[in-house]
């Protein structure tokens, strides 16, 4: 007769430790300070301890968001709404390049608050803003008519004589 199969085991699935978030980290290191302080006898060691303790905390809580991640997309959302409305609104009531224009102004201004929502949420770093600040910065630059070696741009208010007639004809 046919004896059974053996049963076959099955392995635990392994599991990776995730190293412990930054937060942990410098907690664990704060009182790592803090422990060395309480265990040595010599005063210098107890007062550098100490002294690295607090600035650790304080670039800690540097660090730490202004705002919820939560908040900051919700108030970017609505950024990128109020952006689409002003293009909208600048496109239908100011044909032409006026309306341009002011697209080429609202959306860099969007952007740098959306970036400035993802700064004080912890997601952008300070580096970073500043290329986008620099980059908005640039953006607002090429429309500044007083700007040297740059003829003054006109704008006209119906802005049809920027526009292509009917049908493409010429």
């Amino acid at each position: 007769m046919s004896e059974p199969a053996p049963a076959r085991t099955q392995k635990a699935p392994t599991t990776r430790e995730t190293p412990p978030d930054l937060r942990t980290q410098a907690h664990r290191q704060i009182m790592d300070y803090l422990r060395l302080a309480k265990d040595s006898d010599n005063p210098a060691i107890v007062e550098a301890a100490i002294q690295l303790a607090q600035e650790r905390q304080r670039l800690d809580q540097k660090s730490d968001p202004k705002i919820s991640p939560i908040l900051a997309v919700f108030l970017a959302t609505c950024v990128a709404i109020a952006a689409v409305c002003a293009c909208w609104y600048a496109l239908v009531y100011h044909p032409g390049r006026m309306g341009l224009e002011l697209v080429i102004v609202v959306c860099p201004i969007a952007i740098l608050v959306i970036c400035m929502y993802a700064l004080f949420s912890g997601h952008l770093s300070q580096e970073n803003f500043m290329v986008v600040f620099q980059w908005v910065g640039d953006r607002l630059k090429e429309l500044n008519p007083f700007c040297k070696g740059k003829d003054a741009v006109s704008l006209n208010a119906s802005g049809d004589d920027e526009l292509p007639p009917p049908g493409g004809a010429v």
